[in-house]
């Protein structure tokens, strides 16, 4: 929770400071939650080798994905960019939408998912 807070508010200092800076940001922003699923990834290896992929583990793995697709999407679909046609029925930035909203499930669904519990044998 405190690396969310450090970064929401360096985000509000760079934007105060830079206003025209905002697509620079969502750059910067995305590819640190992209960076930091990783990251998280790297410190599960052991216990991933153990359990296998759980349900939790492939949600999480989704939202990195997601995250990645949205990012692209996000990039091709905004204003000034080669595939951007407001007069098209398929929008870009519709898009990205969707995928923020599907990794932001995929997240919930992680973070709510319990951790398996341990198996115990028991010895007769």
């Amino acid at each position: 929770m405190r690396a969310y807070a450090l970064v929401l508010a360096a985000s509000g200092i760079f934007l105060a400071a830079l206003p025209d800076s905002a697509y620079g940001l969502f750059a910067i922003v995305g590819a640190g939650a992209v960076g930091s699923e990783f990251l998280e990834y790297r410190h599960e290896l052991p216990a991933l080798r153990r359990e296998g992929i759980t349900a939790r583990r492939a949600a999480r793995m989704g939202v990195a994905i997601a995250l990645l697709l949205g990012a692209t999407a996000f990039w091709v679909g905004r204003g000034g960019a080669p595939l951007c046609n407001p007069a098209s029925s398929f929008q870009w930035h519709a898009v990205w939408h969707v995928l923020a909203a599907l990794s932001m499930a995929l997240y919930a669904y992680g973070a709510i998912e319990p951790h398996p519990a341990p198996s115990v044998s028991v010895q007769r």
